[in-house]
């Protein structure tokens, strides 16, 4: 079997992975982001009412 790695690489996508993870157009970040900020909050809430 060859070499089949050059097969399997994605060209269009940004050599940067932070930017790559953060931008909108092409990406999922728009449609879990809403949920992540969710998940997020509701610990810090869950912490704060118990401090307080």
């Amino acid at each position: 079997m060859k070499d089949s790695s050059h097969l399997m690489t994605n060209k269009d996508e940004h050599p940067n992975f932070l930017l790559s993870s953060l931008m909108w157009r092409g990406s999922v970040t728009p449609r879990i982001l809403p949920m992540l900020l969710l998940l997020c909050c509701y610990p810090a809430l869950l912490v704060a009412f118990t401090f307080s």
